[in-house]
């Protein structure tokens, strides 16, 4: 087994993960900020947009019963656990994807042993899947496709930084002999 390989494989995918659930908040971030507005604009903006357009009232009214429902049901829905679980979860994530790196700055010098690095990955798979379970309790976050392979790319553009050192490095070891 190429310990460094399944350590490097370890920092990958906690750093795409991390990459992934920011996203994701992101994405919902929004939302929530649109359906807000939506909920205040229709709100303030219903009675004097009624009173000005009164040959379109029932597009008015659909705005208003739309917004009262969404302000009814709001509390109840999943998205709001979603959200609270995501940011509790993320800076999380951050830090251990973090720790690492720097612990991928030990591994690639070669200055551990390979059970060390079994065991440095073994301690931050562990961390995560308790991080995970500690925030997302009860709560479901959706693996999306298009947001997975964004994560893929944002974190392949972030990782190949690391293996363009390492290549640097070998050719300027190479180059000095």
């Amino acid at each position: 087994m190429n310990t460094q390989r399944y350590y490097w494989e370890t920092f990958s995918t906690l750093k795409r993960d991390q990459i992934y659930i920011g996203l994701l908040q992101e994405k919902l971030d929004h939302i929530e900020r649109c359906l807000s507005i939506f909920s205040a604009v229709s709100a303030s903006g219903a009675i004097a947009g009624w009173a000005l357009w009164q040959h379109i009232a029932f597009v008015w009214a659909i705005i208003i019963a739309l917004s009262q429902v969404y302000g009814a049901v709001k509390n109840h829905l999943p998205f709001g656990a979603r959200l609270k679980a995501l940011h509790g979860l993320y800076p999380e994530l951050e830090s251990l994807a973090l720790e690492a790196e720097r612990g991928w700055f030990e591994v690639s010098r070669g200055t551990l042993s390979e059970d060390e690095i079994i065991n440095l990955a073994s301690s931050l798979k562990q961390r995560k899947i308790t991080v995970t379970q500690k925030h997302l309790k009860g709560v479901v976050a959706p693996e999306k496709a298009k947001m997975v392979s964004l994560a893929d790319v944002q974190a392949k553009a972030y990782l190949d930084s690391f293996t363009e050192r390492d290549d640097e490095a070998a050719t300027a070891t190479t180059d000095a002999t």
